[in-house]
């Protein structure tokens, strides 16, 4: 049977819950909103990577993913392929860890990961279901979400990899199309610290799995008006490719602003959206001009901005 974890964050995290509250009381941390607190206050973040409290999985699409731990779930078999991998990442265990919603840390209360299971119910007649094993949500329709299990793994110090999948054959939306297998390696101690949270890691397997990679060769900053290298403002631009009858496909482009070796050319992954009409794909090996769409008092304009080259 599948475990399956479906998040309204955009977002699942790893952490063990002992070594989270000691972490929490050692700081003398009493405010239960853990993750705005970890967002806000950078200093205090890295320590938690560096001292491996937990592991955040940032960025991915709101939704339902299968999760499995190697050598605990027989979770991926070959209706999956895989779309991508990371590892090295701190994870310090006391206690077995939690793969969850990162929602869960928004306001995070410890006596919800003890006992034997209890449920609460809202005055609008959800159900809320807490125990030291697993964390579940059933709406009014009766629809089960789970957003928490519970790993029994021997205490120590730990690397995960972490595995992003994606199904061959993409099923019922509603599904889970998609899913992470996590993977521990016991150390003595921690050498170096990770940060998932930074651009080199790219965790929304989902946007992976539907986008294409792809080459962007700007024009001169002066016909394209793009900066060098570029800079995370250009991530707002509104891109289209023009095409037959007046016609335009939108792009959404994730840009690689890490590695920048060539001046005015980009690495990114795109794909269109809503707009663009049904007829129009993106082809691998070929090339596309690409121009900013511009709205300005009513009116429509285009300034173009170079080529694009799908991978």
């Amino acid at each position: 049977m599948e475990k399956t974890i479906s998040t309204c964050s955009y977002g699942l995290c790893v952490f063990s819950l002992d070594t989270m509250t000691r972490f929490l009381e050692t700081k003398k941390i009493r405010s239960k909103k853990v993750l705005a607190l970890l967002q806000k206050k950078k200093d205090l973040y890295l320590e938690t990577i560096e001292q491996g409290v937990w592991m955040p999985i940032p960025s991915i699409n709101s939704g339902k993913y299968v999760i499995g731990l190697e050598g605990y779930d027989d979770a991926f078999g070959d209706e999956w392929e895989q779309v991508l991998s990371y590892e090295g990442f701190n994870l310090d265990v006391k206690n077995g860890f939690w793969i969850s919603d990162i929602g869960s840390l928004q306001e995070f209360n410890k006596t919800e990961y003890e006992g034997d299971g209890r449920e609460e119910t809202s005055s609008y007649g959800t159900v809320s279901y807490y125990s030291s094993k697993e964390q579940w949500y059933k709406d009014l329709g009766g629809h089960v979400s789970h957003l928490a299990y519970w790993y029994d793994v021997p205490e120590g110090k730990y690397l995960l990899a972490v595995t992003g999948f994606a199904r061959k054959e993409i099923v019922d939306d509603r599904a889970a199309n998609y899913g992470f297998q996590f993977k521990l390696a016991k150390v003595g101690e921690f050498k170096e610290a990770k940060n998932p949270r930074e651009e080199a890691y790219e965790f929304n397997v989902g946007w992976i799995h539907t986008t294409k990679p792809a080459v962007v060769h700007w024009l001169p900053q002066k016909e394209s008006g793009v900066k060098w290298p570029l800079e995370k403002e250009e991530h707002g631009k509104s891109i289209v490719i023009p095409l037959e009858d007046d016609k335009k496909a939108y792009l959404r482009i994730s840009f690689d602003i890490v590695n920048q070796t060539e001046e005015n050319t980009n690495n990114c992954r795109v794909d269109t959206w809503f707009k663009t009409p049904k007829d129009f794909v993106l082809e691998s090996g070929k090339e596309y001009p690409i121009s900013e769409e511009i709205y300005k008092r009513g009116k429509t304009s285009y300034k173009e901005l170079g080529t694009i080259r799908i991978e």
